[in-house]
């Protein structure tokens, strides 16, 4: 009984875990990197359940990693 409900929440998690991952690839295939971008992208991780004050966290460190690189486009 545990088992088979284990399974379930491992493959449920596993479909979320490739459709949240699907959709920050297709947010990030090749478009110009801008505000609406970042939102995006917010939305898509604290829709993952990161949270918040991670997603932000995240952002921070890839958005000035972006800049310094020099980097426009997804």
């Amino acid at each position: 009984m545990f088992g088979f409900n284990r399974n379930k929440i491992k493959e449920g998690l596993s479909r979320t875990r490739n459709s949240v991952f699907g959709q920050i690839t297709t947010l990030f295939g090749g478009g110009d990197i801008d505000d609406e971008l970042w939102e995006d992208l917010e939305a898509l991780l604290i829709q993952a359940d990161v949270g918040a004050e991670t997603s932000m966290e995240l952002i921070e460190t890839v958005r000035a990693r972006v800049q310094q690189e020099g980097i426009y486009r997804a």
